[in-house]
């Protein structure tokens, strides 16, 4: 009697359901989502809140072309944290970050974000109405 007890608590345990990790979400960003900026970021940057492995992350202006990408922008700092530099300054417009982070449970987050680089110049510039 007892052996048949002892079958199906094992049986109980390895069909129950075990805890898994969540997948990591992001925290912040700079610049941060949605954010207009007067002057273009040499780095764009993701923090999670959950430790990573690994991650990529694409930079679109507004007509899609990719201006930088890269497949390995963990930070050798901070394992929260994705980052990828900007090689040279990017003009006036809407940008578009793309990013996969891979955090310790094997779990992949994609998602993505826009901001904006727009110049005091441009924004100081006046603004004429038509007659």
């Amino acid at each position: 009697m007892l052996r048949p007890l002892i079958m199906l608590a094992i049986l109980f345990t390895w069909l129950s359901p075990h805890p898994v990790g969540a997948h990591a979400f992001v925290d912040h960003a700079e610049p941060r989502v949605g954010q207009q900026v007067v002057i273009s970021p040499s780095v764009v940057q993701v923090w999670f809140d959950q430790r990573l492995v690994g991650g990529r992350i694409r930079i679109e202006n507004a007509a899609g072309q990719e201006i930088v990408s890269s497949t390995n922008c963990l930070s050798p700092h901070d394992k929260y944290l994705l980052e990828i530099a900007i090689p040279q300054p990017l003009p006036d417009g809407d940008y578009h970050v793309y990013y996969e982070a891979d955090d310790v449970h094997t779990h992949t987050t994609p998602g993505d974000h826009f901001f904006s680089v727009e110049s005091e110049e441009a924004m100081a510039k006046p603004v004429t109405l038509a007659k």
